[in-house]
């Protein structure tokens, strides 16, 4: 029973990823008597946790009832007399500062969960098992054949580790989108679904906004456009960089530009954020063939649609009084657990096209962002000798038939590979169709993947942070956009030289 829309302002942050108790599932059947040996699994989630929810009874304080998982691991265990698997009542939740400490100790759980960009910081330690050779061969539940087949191969390159092996294996896709609120849309004149592009984003902002002032909706609580984090500014820069996808993944190529591989065209003077920068004094410089100018320029334009930072963007959306409200699958499953008073669907972010911006580069693959919720086997699995199990039990996870359960039925990802006769969510549905179509284009070379190109990721989180600040800062109009660009050109570059020192990097192989 869905409840109004309305009353999820009361609700805790935490619900949008609330994670019940589960003590595990029973022990081995089919009358096997042998000894009995246990996986522990941490069930947590990049979009939500999968542990089993206190009871299956909707209702606003559990509104996503769940226990997917522990069924699933019942049905394994009834495939695979001698393991039972113990789901933790909660997830370590990726907490770096737990999880090292176990994995030292060899305390982990069997199967953990944690974000995979931590791979390469944790090469050599021994803490995780190799998980390429298992994905080379055969899966019993994928018909003998080979279980990396259940992945798309390039966004499968792109989860290895320095050394080329692969240490985790994904449950999910996120899909990444803008809700629309048509009830809004529709009276401003404009068809939220047909948008495609940047420009016809724009243009529907802009229509909103005469909307809005003919009707007095002036008073400061409707908003054109807002965000919980600005998940389109990801996509825009792989947009508008896509080109240097190609020439920048050589040194390790897993269609993904790393931080050595973003020094590397820095210091070749391919990506050049300082050309025609006057540093003392921004006001005065060119940015003559500057694209990373034209890349914060379009920010800019888009922004000046965006609520201040201080509006509460999801409960503006539960009031329907937000126009397009950038969202992954968290705030999907979250809206979508309530009666709203408004109709709302779901775009794939818009591209940036030539006619846009003439700088613009290769489109990004959209409705998904990729891969999500990482797991992996842990030295503790070597430890008991469970390793064998845990590899099978994600074998029997990631494939369709258990895959589109475990994943639909959380109403928030997008299971690995769904069968037709699998029904995901009204609001997914458009995003997976878009993204079917975009990964079959980058596996021709005509798109780039989500993140192949991200500056926030590869050069660490001072400069993430301040690039984000930097932006409110300009939005907020304390800084110019002339300046907005001085000072991260300034800090780009102090980054790379800082990472040429540290790493010592091997620049003869560049």
């Amino acid at each position: 029973m869905k409840k109004s829309l309305r009353s999820l302002i009361l609700l805790s942050a935490s619900l949008i990823s609330l994670a019940g108790c589960s003590g595990g599932t029973g022990g081995s059947s089919g009358g096997y008597t042998g000894p009995v040996k246990t996986i522990v699994l941490d069930g947590g989630g990049d979009i939500s946790n999968f542990q089993s929810t206190p009871t299956m009874i909707q209702s606003e304080a559990n509104p996503y009832p769940y226990n997917t998982l522990e069924k699933l691991c019942k049905e394994w265990e009834a495939l695979n007399p001698g393991y039972k698997v113990k789901i933790n009542k909660t997830s370590a939740g990726g907490d770096r500062s737990v999880l090292t400490s176990q994995l030292q100790t060899k305390t982990a759980a069997d199967i953990i969960y944690q974000n995979g960009t931590v791979v390469n910081s944790d090469l050599g330690k021994g803490w995780y098992v190799d998980l390429t050779p298992y994905l080379e061969a055969p899966s019993k539940y994928l018909d003998g054949k080979p279980w990396k087949s259940v992945y798309d191969a390039g966004e499968l390159a792109s989860t290895q580790a320095a050394d080329g092996n692969v240490y985790y294996v994904c449950l999910e896709k996120i899909p990444v989108a803008f809700m629309y609120n048509k009830t809004i849309t529709s009276a401003a004149g404009v068809d939220a679904s047909t948008i495609k592009t940047y420009g016809q984003l724009i243009s529907a902002m802009e229509k909103v906004e005469e909307y809005y002032k003919s009707t007095s909706k002036t008073d400061g609580s409707w908003a054109t456009y807002t965000t919980t984090y600005t998940w389109y500014q990801i996509a825009m820069e792989a947009n508008m960089f896509g080109d240097l996808v190609a020439e920048g993944d050589v040194l390790r190529q897993n269609n993904m530009v790393d931080t050595e591989e973003l020094c590397r065209l820095y210091q070749k003077g391919l990506y050049n954020p300082s050309a025609g920068v006057n540093t003392s004094n921004p006001e005065a410089s060119t940015f003559e063939n500057n694209r990373f100018y034209d890349y914060v320029s379009l920010i800019e334009k888009l922004d000046k649609y965006k609520a201040p930072a201080t509006y509460a963007a999801n409960n503006g959306w539960a009031l329907g009084k937000v126009a397009f409200l950038e969202a992954t699958g968290a705030q999907l499953r979250t809206f979508a657990a309530f009666d709203s008073e408004f109709e709302w669907g779901t775009i794939s972010f818009p591209e940036i096209t030539k006619e846009d911006h003439p700088s613009a580069q290769k489109g990004v693959v959209r409705g998904s962002a990729g891969l999500a919720t990482s797991w992996w086997v842990s030295n503790t699995a070597v430890e008991n000798g469970t390793t064998e199990a845990c590899v099978d039990l994600l074998q029997f996870l990631t494939a369709p038939a258990q895959n589109n359960r475990l994943i639909g039925d959380l109403k928030g990802g997008l299971p690995l590979n769904p069968t037709s006769d699998y029904k995901l969510e009204d609001y997914l549905v458009p995003l997976l169709n878009q993204y079917n179509e975009d990964i079959k284009e980058a596996n021709e070379g005509k798109r780039v993947l989500w993140g192949s190109f991200n500056s926030w990721a590869v050069l660490g989180n001072n400069y993430s942070n301040s690039f984000i600040r930097t932006m409110q800062e300009m939005d907020a109009g304390t800084t110019t956009k002339e300046q907005a660009v001085a000072t991260l050109a300034k800090l780009i570059k102090s980054t790379v030289q800082s990472y040429m020192i540290e790493y010592d990097y091997d620049t003869s192989t560049w």
